[in-house]
């Protein structure tokens, strides 16, 4: 007897939990009659409610899983300067590009202080061969005089014009080296000058260079990039993200506002359970997806009838 009674409770608590499960869904055939008798107006406005919800839902997916190649650190560190952003890559490119005017124009300096140094080397050598051309000339000279004082007194010969052509040639000679000398040493000089004003550009130079390349260094810290053109690659994802953010908003907004008018056009309609028809838009939309939705509820209820069925016969049979 305690077995059959405790039987009887369970099937009794069975049936009880199946009904209220089978009103539920006798009470959605319900409202899907009262949807499907709209008419006019109402007709019009459930309709474009739920075709509304149905679109912005599918751009609401859409935005969830865009594709973008920017992290939310570098959004982070992009939004406080947001409005500076484009005047800063204008910025970084100048930079570079003038950092690359600056190293080609030490490149240049470099390349004349090689070509003056050079032109010093070859003065020097120049000068070296005309003291060694002076210092054989002189030696040259000194034994021509001995060797016509020499003649002079063993042949008692008439030596003048050997020693005047000597000293003529002697004299034009001393001439060329003298102007040769002053020449290199004047090029010296100039080679000396140009060679201090290549310096004096060079650290100038220089010194902006080291001035543009922490400005830059500075710069690409700052927002986190390499150079101007990841810079640019990474604003241009920036600007999409904050566009998909911004639409993303506005179609929270226009969501929330249709989800909002349609439970009103529902609740005037009496639907009793008026709130899953929101994340059901589609079958208010489309009738396919309504025929779908009212076969599955009758061959649900047909089921909970059944279970019901099933926990009397086996409740009849314990009170037998």
């Amino acid at each position: 007897v305690t077995e059959c009674c405790q039987g009887i409770q369970e099937a009794d608590r069975q049936i009880e939990g199946i009904r209220r499960e089978y009103q539920g869904v006798t009470d959605s055939l319900l409202d899907i009659q009262k949807i499907d008798r709209a008419e006019g107006e109402e007709k019009k406005n459930l309709l474009n409610a739920a075709n509304n919800i149905v679109r912005l839902t599918k751009e609401r997916n859409r935005y969830k899983n865009r594709n973008l190649n920017i992290s939310e650190i570098v959004m982070r560190r992009f939004e406080p300067h947001e409005n500076e952003l484009v005047d800063e890559i204008k910025k970084m490119y100048e930079a570079e590009a003038y950092q690359k005017a600056i190293e080609g124009d030490i490149e240049k300096l470099h390349g004349e202080k090689k070509k003056l140094r050079k032109e010093k080397q070859e003065i020097i050598e120049k000068q070296n061969s005309l003291k060694n051309m002076a210092k054989v000339l002189i030696a040259l000279i000194l034994s021509l005089f001995v060797l016509f004082i020499t003649a002079y007194y063993a042949l008692e010969a008439d030596m003048t014009l050997p020693y005047l052509g000597t000293v003529f040639v002697a004299a034009v000679s001393v001439a060329v080296i003298f102007v040769e000398s002053n020449k290199n040493r004047s090029d010296m000089a100039l080679a000396d000058r140009k060679m201090d004003k290549a310096i004096s550009l060079l650290n100038r130079v220089k010194i902006k260079c080291v001035n543009n390349r922490n400005l830059m260094d500075y710069s690409r810290e700052k927002f986190g990039v390499a150079s101007a053109a990841e810079f640019e690659h990474l604003w241009n994802e920036y600007v999409r993200a904050k566009e998909y953010e911004r639409k993303f908003r506005e179609n929270t907004e226009q969501l929330n506002y249709y989800c909002d008018h349609l439970l009103e056009l529902l609740m005037k309609l009496q639907v009793m359970d008026s709130d899953i028809w929101v994340g059901q838009a589609l079958a208010i939309a489309d009738d396919r997806e309504m025929v779908e939705i009212r076969h599955k509820l009758n061959s649900q209820r047909q089921i909970l009838r059944e279970r019901i069925e099933y926990n009397e016969k086996t409740k009849n049979d314990f009170l037998k």
